[in-house]
């Protein structure tokens, strides 16, 4: 394998497991650490990231999804509820060409039924593709907070089948400040259709996060409260760099 590949495949890696909210900096990164341009291989890698990540496109004050459900033939990606084609720049992640089109009326109705949902449930900043098919949603909750050193991020991804739903919600929390704490989880998830499609995501996600917040109040009362008993507590901060070796720990890894 050529050094390019190679190289091409780093990159790729780093990018598939960078926050949405953080990709520009990790290109930024990227680009100041190899030292020479690396556009080619950054275009291919992101375009793989923006589709699979479902990255959030601003055009002229309307947010376009980007999926593999919406996107066409030429690599420009269509919000038939909108009436919007936006061909995107996947480098700098922003609308190269923006046309109008029209509208399918049955996206427009599923679309109008679930903002409905996302008002109330995602008040600070959401985005949702009702793909061409109507048969394929996807539902993007964000807060970014980078003067507070964090982000976080909610995607659902639905599959209609007639009178059943199904799909996945992928959870992503990073918080940086002095350290990196992060919370990932991925869920499979599906229901009945009963009275409405929007009803039926809105149970489903009320389960999800109720069952999440059981999860963190178990790790935080017991988990870490364990974990705290068997570790020395010494009230003195570790000395980095060489002095690390001065501790048990040290001298077992320069050992």
């Amino acid at each position: 394998m050529s050094t390019d590949h190679k190289l091409a495949d780093v990159i790729a890696d780093l990018l598939a497991d960078s926050p949405v909210a953080e990709a520009q900096t990790v290109i930024k990164d990227l680009k100041t650490i190899v030292g020479r341009n690396i556009n080619a291989e950054l275009e291919t890698a992101l375009r793989a990231y923006n589709v699979a990540n479902n990255v959030v496109i601003d055009c002229d004050g309307t947010d376009v999804v980007l999926s593999e459900w919406n996107a066409d033939e030429n690599d420009t990606f269509v919000d038939f509820a909108r009436g919007v084609s936006v061909q995107v720049d996947h480098l700098s992640q922003k609308p190269v060409r923006v046309e109008q089109l029209e509208t399918s009326q049955e996206c427009v109705a599923l679309h109008s039924q679930i903002e409905d949902y996302l008002e109330e449930k995602f008040p600070s900043q959401y985005a949702l593709l009702v793909a061409p098919d109507a048969e394929h949603i996807v539902i993007i909750g964000e807060k970014q907070s980078p003067a507070n050193f964090w982000n976080a991020r909610w995607t659902s991804k639905y599959e209609i089948q007639g009178q059943f739903i199904s799909g996945t919600v992928d959870i992503d929390v990073h918080y940086y400040e002095d350290g990196n704490v992060r919370l990932k989880t991925k869920q499979e998830v599906s229901g009945d259709i009963e009275s409405t499609i929007a009803a039926a995501i809105s149970k489903i996600e009320d389960k999800l996060q109720l069952s999440l917040q059981k999860t963190i109040v178990d790790i935080n009362t017991t988990q870490f409260k364990n974990l705290r008993r068997p570790l020395p507590v010494t009230r003195s901060k570790v000395q980095w760099g060489k002095a690390i070796g001065n501790y048990r720990l040290g001298k077992d890894v320069s050992n």
